[in-house]
Parts: C-alpha cells; sequence; structure tokens
C-alpha cells in the first residue's frame, strides 16, 4: 500500500512541478476534465480511493496521526463534491484560471511541498 502512496505523491511532485512552468496549461487540462461529463465521478472516485488507502496504510507511515487525519478528509472531500456540484465547481475553476500565474505557481508549490512529504512519510 505505500508504494502506491510514494507513486501518488510522486504524480503530485510531477504535476505541481509542470504547473510552475507552465501554470495556465495545467489549469485548462484540470477544467477541461472537470468539465467532461465524468469528470465530477473521476474526482469522488480518486479521492475515496486515496482517502481510503491513507486510512489504511497509516500505521506504515511515518506520521499515521497525519495520514489517518488526510484519509477522512479525502473521504469528507469526496463526500461534499457532489453536493458542491458541477457548477460551481466549474466557477471555481474559472476563477483560479483568471488568477496571475504567480498565484497559480505559489499554489502549486505547495503541492511540491504536499507531495515530497507524502513520499518521505511512506518511504
Amino acid at each position: 500500500m505505500t508504494m502506491t502512496i510514494a507513486i501518488f505523491g510522486i504524480m503530485i511532485i510531477a504535476l505541481s512541478a509542470w504547473g510552475v512552468v507552465a501554470p495556465k496549461t495545467l489549469a485548462k487540462l484540470v477544467m477541461n476534465v472537470m468539465n467532461r461529463p465524468w469528470g465530477l465521478y473521476f474526482a469522488v472516485v480518486v479521492r475515496i480511493g486515496l482517502g481510503l488507502l491513507f486510512v489504511l496504510a497509516a500505521d506504515e507511515t511515518r506520521f499515521p496521526a497525519a495520514f489517518r487525519f488526510l484519509g477522512y478528509l479525502m473521504l469528507v472531500a469526496a463526500a461534499l463534491i457532489p453536493l458542491i456540484g458541477r457548477k460551481r465547481l466549474s466557477r471555481l475553476m474559472e476563477w483560479l484560471h483568471a488568477k496571475p500565474p504567480f498565484v497559480l505557481r505559489i499554489w502549486l508549490i505547495f503541492g511540491i511541498a504536499f507531495g515530497a512529504f507524502v513520499v518521505y512519510a511512506v518511504v
């Protein structure tokens, strides 16, 4: 399970690094995925899967309480996404896309740090 979490962390680092280089391109990709008929379901399924994975593998990590918390947080997020709805999520994506690139880059630097934390915690 921890190998799957490490791969997830590496993916976060890679996508965030790509976003630092080309923030508008990454934002456009996310908007395109979320605007697809399956985009909302994809977001929910990914959060449920990762949430369960984080909770179940928490004891095998360096920070079990943090991973348990993050896992439950992902599960709550998965439950809230359908309640928020596609229209509100699309507006949020458009709002983020309208921000200057440096704002997105700062946010994505936090993504790199989070991915590094995830990898460090399971390797």
